[in-house]
C-alpha cells in the first residue's frame, strides 16, 4: 500500500470515528472520491477495524478490535497458562515465589500476556518507569485500576511528569467522582494529569505510546491477567478512541469549570445535596453553581438543564 493510499485509510477511519456512517458521509468528510473509499473500507473492514451493518458502516472499539486480531495468537498462550495453573494447584509453595507469568507471542503484532498478583504495580513501576513516554492515556472503569498501579509517593510522580512535561489523561467514569469524590480521586492522581469525567467507561486500557495494556476479556474482575500489545497501528486505534469519548467528557471540578462538575452527578440521578458533599461544598454554593449553568444555556429548571446539557455533550 503506498503513503497516498495510507492516509486515504487513515481519513476514511477517522471520518467513520467522528461519525460517518456512509460513502457519501464520508465523501463530504474527507474528499476522497467513491472508487478510493470503497477500496479503504474493504481494507479497514479486512482488518476487523470497522464493521457492517447493512449499508452502514460503524467503527469497532480498539478492544474488539484487538481481540480479533491476537485470537489466534491467544489459544497457543491459553494453553500454557493451562500448563502453569496445574502446577500452580499441584505446588502451592511456588507461590511464594511467583510474583508475575509472562508468555511472548510471535505474529502480526508482538503480544505479551503478564499475570500475576501485581500486575499492574510492575508494569507501571517496572517496565512503564524505565521509559519516558510522548504521551500515557488512561481510561478506567473505577479507581481500582489507579489503586492498582500502587504509586508511593504521588507527589514525586508529580514532579517527575513536570520536569519532563509529560501528556498523561486520565478519564473516570463519572460513578466514580459520585461515590468516591473529588478529594479521594485527587489523592490517588498527580496534580499534572489531565482529568475529564465521562458519562460512563465499560472497560479499561492504559495507552503508553505504542503499548497498549487491556484485560484479558471483557468479564475480567481483577487485574491480575493484562493484555500487552505494542504495535503502532492499535495504539493509534486506542488513542482515535480515547479522544472520541475525551470530546465528549467534561474536565474535572476546577474553580475554572465549576459548575460543569455538577452536571455529570446530576445527569446520574443524584441529587443537588449528595452532589454538593460529593464535591465538598456547601449546598447553597451548589444551587448557585446550578443556576449560573441554566443562564449559560438559557433555561429554566433541572430538566431543562439536563436535556441542554445531554444536547450539548452529544455533539
Amino acid at each position: 500500500m503506498t503513503r497516498q493510499e495510507d492516509d486515504i485509510v487513515a481519513g476514511v477511519l477517522s471520518a467513520i470515528l467522528r461519525g460517518a456512517t456512509d460513502v457519501d458521509e464520508i465523501a463530504a468528510s474527507t474528499g476522497a472520491d467513491p472508487a478510493e473509499i470503497a477500496a479503504a473500507t474493504s481494507s479497514l473492514a479486512s482488518e476487523g477495524r470497522i464493521a457492517r451493518e447493512g449499508d452502514r458502516l460503524l467503527a469497532r472499539s480498539p478492544v474488539d478490535h484487538l481481540r480479533s486480531v491476537v485470537d489466534a495468537q491467544l489459544q497457543s498462550i491459553v494453553g500454557a497458562g493451562e500448563s502453569i495453573r496445574d502446577r500452580l494447584d499441584t505446588m502451592p509453595q511456588l507461590l511464594n515465589d511467583w510474583a508475575i507469568g509472562r508468555q511472548k507471542s510471535g505474529g502480526e503484532y508482538p503480544v505479551e500476556v503478564l499475570q500475576g498478583p501485581h500486575v499492574l504495580q510492575e508494569l507501571w513501576s517496572g517496565r512503564f518507569g524505565w521509559e519516558i513516554p510522548g504521551k500515557i492515556r488512561i481510561m478506567t472503569n473505577g479507581l481500582e485500576l489507579i489503586e492498582s498501579f500502587r504509586v508511593p509517593d504521588v507527589a514525586l510522580a508529580d514532579s517527575f511528569m513536570s520536569e519532563h512535561s509529560l501528556d498523561v489523561r486520565c478519564l473516570l467514569p463519572g460513578s466514580t467522582l459520585a461515590e468516591a469524590g473529588a478529594e479521594r480521586v485527587g489523592a490517588l492522581i498527580a496534580p499534572s494529569t489531565q482529568i475529564r469525567i465521562a458519562r460512563s467507561t465499560s472497560e479499561w486500557f492504559v495507552l503508553h505510546d505504542d503499548t497498549l495494556a487491556l484485560p484479558t476479556s471483557s468479564d475480567q474482575d481483577t487485574f491480575e491477567r493484562v493484555l500487552l500489545v505494542t504495535a503502532p497501528p492499535i495504539a493509534r486505534l486506542a488513542a482515535h478512541y480515547f479522544d472520541t469519548v475525551w470530546q465528549h467528557s467534561q474536565p474535572f471540578p476546577s474553580p475554572e469549570n465549576d459548575w460543569r462538575a455538577l452536571l455529570p452527578l446530576l445527569a446520574g440521578g443524584v441529587t443537588i445535596e449528595s452532589a454538593a458533599r460529593t464535591l465538598g461544598i456547601s449546598e447553597r454554593t451548589a444551587r448557585r453553581r446550578v443556576a449560573l449553568a441554566m443562564d449559560h444555556y438559557g433555561v429554566d429548571g433541572l430538566f431543562a438543564l439536563g436535556m441542554a446539557w445531554h444536547s450539548d455533550s452529544a455533539r
